[in-house]
């Protein structure tokens, strides 16, 4: 079954409030609703892909009668007017997850997803939009977040454990000492980034492990995966950003990105809308030199010159072109084209070797194992 489905549309003709909604590139129901036998006053409004009509007789003096109503709703109608603009918002990212989804089949009948929450607005999103999912999806699927209380200096302990009580959802926190031990083995002027992901990970498989659950979802979105390709190219000679969906290496666990079509500045929007309470990585934010805050940077300057730069990068990931790169791995061995097998070739003079190319360093996840029972 494809979430997609989910996704609320106007159906024609459908009477909203006293108006009719019809699709605005069908000009035979234009035709048949501006042909009514009684007359009706057709205002229009634009609303994107829909035009609305209203379809009610004109009355004496209703225009000075609506004006009038209109003055004394004036704040309400502000009021309104915001609410209307965050429920578009809203919809709009829960489409973009459902397209995902249906993409890479995140989320599937009976899966039982754990959300891993640090407090930032990414994660928080994502944990609303999967909730709002979750009511209106056509087949069953559970939620329930996991936050890593990690021993950081001025940590908000209640902050998060307070909002998940009270919105309902099913909740665990994990207390990890994660915070030592990286600032005990990272080198002065270096990124922590790296290490703290990876013994977060490596909590968030085994507690996946002992809870069941069949995804872990994360809150990367669609500006994370082009920063993470230029970050490849640039220091780490790969092709390559993070997966939507990713098998571990254990095969043990699928991690998923719900939020891979979503743009930051609509997460952004959606958590000041929705007043989350936003609780910042104290370690991120005193990392001002990391790499990933230069990449991004270097986009919003591109992106000045050229808004559709962040499109032209996100469209790429789905536009791979394989036979013009130069990976000899990509070739058939067996072609005419290679003429021997690629592996027993020696590589071209000036690419890295095997021995050559830099690897990021693994860590002991041996202290995260499940310990057997």
């Amino acid at each position: 079954m494809d979430l997609r489905t989910l996704v609320p549309r106007w159906h024609v003709g459908q009477p909203v409030g006293g108006l009719k909604i019809v699709r605005s590139n069908q000009t035979n129901l234009h035709e048949s609703t501006l042909s009514s036998k009684t007359s009706p006053v057709h205002r229009q409004f634009s609303t994107g892909k829909h035009t609305v009509f209203s379809g009610r007789e004109r009355r004496p003096n209703e225009g000075a009668r609506r004006l009038s109503k209109l003055r004394k709703r004036d704040t309400v109608g502000i009021v309104s007017t915001a609410h209307s603009e965050v429920t578009r918002l809203e919809e709009r990212l829960i489409r973009k997850v459902a397209q995902a989804s249906g993409d890479f089949r995140l989320i599937e009948p009976n899966d039982k997803i754990m959300v891993a929450v640090s407090g930032g607005k990414d994660s928080h999103v994502l944990l609303h939009i999967l909730e709002r999912i979750r009511q209106r999806a056509p087949f069953p699927f559970s939620l329930f977040a996991l936050n890593i209380d990690q021993g950081q200096p001025g940590f908000p302990k209640d902050t998060l454990p307070e909002y998940f009580a009270a919105q309902g959802y099913e909740f665990l926190i994990v207390t990890e000492d994660t915070y030592s031990v990286v600032q005990a083995k990272t080198a002065p002027g270096k990124t922590a980034c790296t290490m703290c992901s990876r013994l977060r990970r490596g909590i968030l498989y085994t507690q996946a492990t002992k809870l069941g659950a069949t995804k872990i979802a994360l809150g990367h979105h669609r500006d994370d995966l082009i920063e993470t390709l230029l970050l490849n190219l640039f220091f780490a000679r790969q092709i390559k950003t993070m997966p939507a969906r990713l098998l571990s290496d254990d095969k043990r666990h699928v991690v998923i990105r719900p939020l891979a079509y979503c743009t930051e500045s609509e997460i952004a929007r959606l958590a000041v809308a929705k007043a989350f309470p936003i609780v910042p990585c104290s370690s991120c934010s005193q990392q001002e030199n990391m790499q990933r805050k230069r990449i991004k940077n270097l986009i919003a300057q591109l992106s000045r010159e050229n808004p559709h730069i962040p499109d032209s990068l996100a469209a790429s990931l789905k536009n791979v072109r394989l036979t013009h790169l130069l990976d000899r791995r990509l070739l058939d061995p067996h072609s005419s084209e290679t003429g021997a097998n690629h592996d027993s070739t020696p590589p071209d003079e000036g690419f890295p070797t095997t021995s050559e190319r830099v690897e990021l360093p693994l860590y002991d996840r041996s202290r995260w194992a499940v310990e057997e029972e």
